[in-house]
């Protein structure tokens, strides 16, 4: 008899081990899960909508991206802003450069079509505009081809957002660099990192 019973003893230490390494697991989790939708949350306004996330970055291929949960921000949080709402969209594609009249335009072609750093140069200036940054779209020449004829250019292009605090040079959804300009009091007023 005390053999079974302390077997089952045994059994039962066990048992609730387990139990208890499994609810510290999920509540390791739960915290994590927390911390993940607040630091997102401070990105875009996402706290106050009650929608799966991808329901709120997505919306169908007939519409546009919702740009506006990244507005009244610095030029640094607009910038990470809209840089996950393009991660959502973006599809790397050479194609080739046309002229877009809006934000929408761009971003429709964007979906149905994929682009390459010109596209998305002009998505980041055009939503920039739209959300009232100063934003820029610059293209410059990485490397001339001598040895064809024509000779040929490697081009490549980025967007610029800034405000007054800050600039943000954006890079395919791929690579974002802010700078925040020193303060007035400061002699030169060169941007820092």
């Amino acid at each position: 008899m005390m053999k079974s019973n302390d077997k089952q003893s045994k059994k039962r230490k066990i048992f609730m081990w387990i139990v208890v390494v499994c609810f510290v697991l999920m509540l390791v989790i739960e915290i994590f899960l927390v911390i993940s939708i607040y630091s997102l949350s401070s990105v875009c306004k996402i706290d106050r909508v009650y929608k799966p996330l991808n329901d709120l970055l997505l919306v169908s291929d007939n519409e546009v991206s919702n740009i506006s949960i990244c507005s009244n921000y610095s030029a640094s949080m607009t910038s990470y802003c809209l840089n996950r709402l393009f991660e959502e969209i973006y599809v790397y594609n050479i194609t080739e450069d046309y002229e877009y009249g809006n934000f929408s335009s761009v971003d429709r072609y964007i979906r149905q079509y994929g682009g390459d750093c010109h596209e998305s140069a002009v998505w980041f200036t055009k939503a920039g505009e739209e959300l009232g940054l100063n934003s820029r779209y610059l293209d410059f020449v990485l490397r001339y081809d001598n040895s064809t004829e024509p000779h040929i250019r490697y081009m490549h292009a980025v967007a610029v957002i800034a405000d007054d605090n800050a600039y943000c040079i954006m890079d395919q959804g791929k690579t974002i660099n802010c700078y925040e300009f020193k303060s007035k009091n400061n002699s030169d007023n060169n941007a820092t990192r």
